[in-house]
């Protein structure tokens, strides 16, 4: 039974706009932090050379940890979305009757969030 669940999952979220939304964003949000790290944003300066070395793994990990700090807004709202989507249209007590675990339906929840947004 994780496959149905799975695969329900997977394809309502594609006809969803939000995941366009958030994909759009981030791409658009990872463009302009690669092109700061280009120096196309920096103005004119009186000195050609900088000491600031931006693919040192220092300058690196900060662009990644800022990255990730703004996904933990964004998981809340997605996860939350999907729950409260079962308890919105009175699914989950249809689906206490069906012949799945718990595991199933949680792991086929959480995988497809995961795999949707990585």
């Amino acid at each position: 039974m994780f496959s149905p669940i799975f695969k329900f999952e997977f394809t309502r979220w594609f006809k969803n706009a939000a995941v366009y939304i958030y994909m759009a964003l981030f791409f658009a949000l990872s463009l302009f932090i690669m092109l700061s790290s280009l120096g196309i944003f920096d103005g004119v300066t009186a000195t050609t050379s900088s000491n600031t070395i931006r693919n040192s793994p220092w300058a690196i990990n900060g662009m990644i940890n800022g990255m990730s700090s703004l996904i933990y807004f964004l998981i809340p709202s997605i996860v939350g979305a999907c729950v409260y989507r079962d308890y919105q249209y009175n699914v989950h007590t249809i689906l206490f009757s069906y012949p799945f675990t718990k595991t199933d339906y949680l792991l086929g929840k959480f995988l497809d969030q995961l795999l949707l947004y990585l």
